[in-house]
């Protein structure tokens, strides 16, 4: 009787062991990411949208890119706020030059603050450094009964909708009960850990998470010009309007912003 006992002793104490580690949310940590570009299909997607001479010149340069890209980024949170840091990657030839003209989006340092629904994002514009302060992006979400593991952490897949008409997917875990995500995405009840956008042709998964204290990605607002949204949408408008035309231009807004 009393190995019984012990047997069953033994059991509600373990069982509640992995309770407790499965119900641990984290309030802080860090969570690496891997975003993929598949500039192939980008690029394919410009020439689609063209109606001139500039056509030759993208599907020649279509010609010269490899099928994907990686880019690696870090978010750093604690509660309501966190930052989101994208690391440069040594592209050269033609790469360098898409990255360099925003075709790939803009290499950027991101500060959230999900109480008060704003952002600041800083990145380098035609070699001047430019700080958008915007507010929270609003995403429509409708969640699914589709789950993957990601990085350890089981995820929800939910469908959702920017811009009213970009599309994009994410896997979110409520395991780290807190609304954030790549770039500025938020709005579902647990970390996005993967991101995935099939009109702009990429994909966001987080490959690593560490519970660790977090070291937040700095932005330096030194000789660094401050603009809203429409500020900096009517100086690409000026910059790049004679370049992308109609359908084109709104689609290059999207990957700069999105």
């Amino acid at each position: 009787m009393r190995t019984i006992f012990l047997l069953i002793t033994f059991l509600i104490a373990s069982a509640s062991y992995s309770f407790a580690q499965y119900a641990y949310f984290p309030n802080y940590g860090e969570i690496q990411y891997e975003k993929t570009i598949f500039v192939k299909n980008l690029l394919k997607r410009y020439v689609g949208m063209m109606e001139d001479e500039n056509v030759d010149m993208f599907t020649r340069l279509s010609n010269e890119v490899p099928e994907t890209v990686v880019q690696k980024s870090k978010l750093a949170f604690e509660g309501d706020k966190y930052t989101f840091e994208e690391f440069d990657e040594d592209f050269s030839g033609t790469l360098g030059m898409l990255k360099g003209s925003g075709l790939l989006g803009f290499l950027s340092t991101y500060q959230v603050d999900l109480a008060s629904g704003t952002s600041e994002r800083l990145f380098d514009f035609v070699g001047q450094n430019v700080i958008i302060e915007d507010s929270l992006q609003n995403i429509t979400w409708k969640l699914t009964d589709e789950y993957r593991e990601i990085a350890g952490y089981e995820c929800r897949r939910a469908n959702g909708v920017v811009f009213d008409s970009i599309s994009v997917v994410a896997f979110y875990t409520e395991q780290i009960p807190h609304s954030l995500g790549p770039n500025t995405s938020h709005g579902l009840p647990g970390a996005i850990l993967g991101y995935v956008v099939p009109q702009l042709h990429f994909h966001i998964y987080a490959t690593k998470i560490n519970v660790i204290k977090p070291t937040f990605a700095t932005i330096n607002a030194k000789k660094a010009e401050r603009l809203d949204h429409d500020e900096f949408s009517r100086i690409i408008k000026t910059n790049f309007g004679n370049f992308f035309t109609g359908k084109l231009f709104d689609y290059f807004l999207s990957i700069i912003f999105l």
